[in-house]
């Protein structure tokens, strides 16, 4: 059996793409040898988050934390100061902190730099929440799934930046309020094939929502009719995975959509009595009329209120409530 010492170059850079970031940093420190091959092989993270908070000690001081896999770096600082703490797992390891006459986003930017290869940074996930700072046009991510909270102005030009190194992708998830139609415009170009969540109003019209390959669904479109949404329900209980759910808001407008409008005609649907059910609420489980591609025929929960000026309807796989244990105290 070869040992480690006797492999090909080759083979030991295809064994570092195998491991993770806190492997790869472990492997580095045993020889020089070592420290090129992990240097020379490139680095796939599983999910790189991105995170701004701001110091209560000071005013204009910000942390900045970013972890990759296991591996976390926290950036605090502010101006042209910056102390840099590293650790694993969330604890800060001691001793190697430092503290540098450099401000914090450009000291980002040169740690971004060293899992560049071929002028890419890439991971699996990415998860920016809450940054108060543009994305640099250095930064080049490529990525399966991506997630966008609470960026508050920022949003769009985090979003166009991805827009224009890829056009697929697996999950996006977008939690930042706003009505700027420019989004709408830019999901268009992006093709997402398993899970799309976005709180932020669309122009989505009917075509844009039938074209919507993602069956694990949520949006809040202006534009969509109740046709729309019927016809995307049939395809979610045709064409949705088990963990899959459907979650459409569209505004009401002066026209009464009703529950019998949004729910196909050859579903066989139970009504359910909710505790605390709204007047303008219809809760039920469907249980029979459709044939899931997945062999997913498991009963499904559809919830259907209107809250005045939006309108929303709900349907996932009905879960039995959990029943807890009784437990008998003696007085």
């Amino acid at each position: 059996m070869s040992s480690w010492q006797g492999l090909t170059i080759r083979l030991k850079q295809e064994i570092v793409e195998l491991l993770d970031y806190e492997s790869r940093c472990n492997l580095r420190l045993c020889s020089s040898s070592d420290r090129d091959t992990v240097d020379s092989t490139k680095i796939i993270g599983k999910e790189l988050k991105i995170s701004e908070t701001t110091s209560e000690m000071a005013e204009g001081k910000t942390i900045i934390r970013l972890d990759i896999d296991t591996f976390t770096i926290w950036f605090i600082g502010r101006e042209n100061l910056t102390r840099i703490d590293r650790g694993w797992n969330g604890e800060i390891i001691e001793g190697f902190s430092e503290t540098r006459q450099q401000n914090r986003y450009e000291l980002i930017g040169e740690f971004m730099e060293r899992f560049t290869r071929k002028g890419f940074v890439w991971v699996n996930t990415i998860d920016v929440d809450s940054t108060n700072f543009s994305v640099p046009e250095t930064w080049n991510i490529k990525c399966a799934n991506l997630k966008l909270y609470n960026l508050q102005e920022h949003y769009l030009g985090w979003l166009r930046k991805f827009v224009t190194l890829f056009q697929k992708l697996k999950k996006l998830e977008i939690g930042c309020w706003g009505n700027e139609p420019e989004i709408s415009e830019l999901l268009a170009q992006i093709k997402v094939t398993k899970t799309m969540k976005v709180d932020h109003y669309l122009n989505f019209t009917d075509e844009q929502l039938d074209q919507v390959e993602a069956m694990d669904l949520k949006i809040y479109s202006f534009n969509v009719t109740a046709e729309a949404i019927k016809k995307r329900l049939q395809k979610f209980l045709k064409y949705g995975g088990k963990g899959d759910e459907l979650d459409l808001h569209t505004p009401s407008h002066e026209l009464v959509i009703t529950h019998e409008q949004l729910i196909p005609n050859e579903l066989i649907v139970k009504r359910i009595r909710m505790q605390n059910e709204e007047e303008t609420e219809y809760n039920g489980h469907i249980i029979g009329g459709f044939e899931n591609v997945h062999g997913v025929q498991d009963r499904r929960f559809i919830n259907y209120i209107d809250f005045g000026q939006v309108i929303r309807i709900h349907c996932r796989i009905y879960e039995k409530p959990e029943r807890s244990d009784c437990i008998m105290y003696p007085f």
